[in-house]
């Protein structure tokens, strides 16, 4: 399962259009439409709307812990042509100065960035940044839900300094994201195969039992170290490349090195 959050009904028609999705629920706030193991929220706009729509999808989900998490929408950027798709590789709350880094680990051949989530319409663009109202509430709430792999934001640039804001209407918002859907589609899809992969990896590792027997863990190292080899599993790494060498004398020698050796696997794995 893949749920797509976006704040406007405009984001949302394209995407429902496209993956053919019916309304499954309805309340005041949020509307709910789902199909062949993709299900899309409209939130409405900012940081409280996001959060609450992603707790609401959340709370109606039958395969919780493995779904995957996608926030798609418009965002401002200085320079960058309207129309560019690009992936978020840092998440920044503006007012909590607070980041998110999205492990990089998809096929991606268009532009990645960073997103500036505000409070208010950002007219003056002070970075060469995305700008947006909804993406670092996401993140912050999604990956309680989930790993970090599937939390992920693409955005569409509506505007820049030639063009404000204030000229964006709901058929250009329609029109961006339409003319990006065969690229939302494979995105999804690879997404939908981490979430798969996500639910096999919560099965104990194989090597989970050898780490255990040859070094002393304590409780929460043995919780961590549960955690890198599902972490490993769910990347698609084979457990033979988890082997690690006799002469560590420590269990958190052990945790070091994995986490180490953990860090370098989605640059190879994100390499088309």
């Amino acid at each position: 399962m893949v749920n797509i959050l976006c704040a406007l009904k405009a984001e949302a028609v394209p995407v429902i259009d496209h993956f053919q999705l019916k309304q499954i629920a309805t309340n005041r706030t949020f509307r709910l439409f789902e199909n062949h193991g993709i299900r899309l929220t409209v939130t409405g706009v900012g940081k409280s709307s996001v959060a609450a729509a992603a707790g609401y999808s959340f709370a109606r989900s039958m395969d919780r812990q493995h779904a995957g998490w996608l926030n798609l929408g418009i965002a401002g950027h200085a320079d960058l042509p309207l129309g560019s798709i690009c992936l978020a590789s840092k998440i920044t709350d503006r007012a909590r100065n607070e980041s998110w880094y999205p492990p990089q680990i998809y096929r991606w051949p268009h532009h990645r960035a960073e997103i500036v989530t505000v409070e208010h319409p950002e007219t003056g663009y002070p970075s060469e940044a995305l700008y947006d109202m909804e993406a670092s509430s996401f993140v912050a709430t999604c990956v309680r839900f989930s790993v970090a792999e599937i939390v992920q934001s693409v955005k569409i640039v509506s505007d820049n300094r030639q063009r404000s804001a204030k000229e964006i209407r709901n058929a250009t918002v329609q029109e961006l994201v339409g003319s990006h859907l065969d690229c939302i589609q494979e995105f999804v899809e690879q997404m939908s195969a981490f979430s798969t992969a996500e639910q096999s990896a919560r099965l104990e590792s194989p090597a989970l039992a050898e780490f255990l027997a040859t070094w002393r863990f304590t409780a929460t190292q043995t919780h961590q170290l549960r955690e890198l080899l599902r972490r490993w599993k769910a990347l698609g790494v084979s457990d033979s490349s988890l082997e690690v060498s006799r002469t560590f004398g420590s269990a958190r020698d052990v945790l070091g090195n994995l986490r180490q050796r953990l860090d370098e696997v989605p640059q190879r794995v994100a390499t088309p």
